[in-house]
C-alpha cells in the first residue's frame, strides 16, 4: 500500500525542537513554504503532497485560495487535522501510489523533503503531473545529499 516510501522520517514538530541541527531543519523547512507563498498566486487552489505535520500546510492557507495536505500517515493527518485544519485548509491521508483527485486539478502542487524518502519517483513526479494543471507549476525541495544525509 505504501510502497513508495522507503521510510517516514524527517517529521519536523515546530515545539519539539530539541537541538541546534533539529532547529536548523525547521528554519530550511519554512523558508520552503516562504518562498512558495511569494511564488504561489493568492487564489491557487494547491496540493502538498507529504504534508508532515502541517505547520507548513497551516502558514501556506494564509496566502493561498484553498490548500490540502496529503500524507501517506494516518496518526499525522489526525495531527495535522486537529491543530491545523480550517476552511480553506484540510489534511487527508492517502495510500502513497495514487493521489486521490482528478487530473487538472490544483493550481500548484508543493512536496518539500518527500522525495528522498520514496522507492518510485517516477510514478510520484507522474501523479503530481496529473492532478497539476496544465499552466500550474511544481515547486519540489530536497536536501543535499553530502551536506545532510547520513548513509
Amino acid at each position: 500500500m505504501k510502497e513508495l516510501i522507503s521510510k517516514v522520517g524527517g517529521r519536523v514538530i515546530p515545539e519539539n525542537c530539541g537541538s541546534k541541527e533539529e532547529y536548523l531543519m525547521y528554519l530550511r523547512h519554512l523558508f520552503a513554504y516562504a518562498f512558495a507563498k511569494e511564488t504561489i498566486p493568492q487564489d491557487s487552489f494547491v496540493l502538498e503532497v507529504g504534508c508532515g505535520e502541517g505547520y507548513g500546510t497551516s502558514l501556506l492557507s494564509q496566502h493561498v485560495g484553498k490548500i490540502i495536505g496529503l500524507d501517506v500517515d494516518k496518526n499525522t493527518i489526525t495531527h495535522a487535522s486537529k491543530k491545523y485544519c480550517s476552511e480553506n485548509c484540510i489534511f487527508e491521508v492517502y495510500d502513497g501510489v495514487r493521489i486521490p483527485y482528478n487530473d487538472n486539478t490544483f493550481d500548484a502542487v508543493i512536496s518539500f523533503q518527500v522525495i528522498e524518502h520514496l522507492q518510485n519517483t517516477i510514478n510520484y513526479i507522474s501523479e503530481i503531473y496529473r492532478v497539476l494543471k496544465r499552466d500550474g507549476f511544481f515547486i519540489l525541495t530536497t536536501p543535499n545529499r553530502t551536506y545532510r544525509l547520513k548513509p
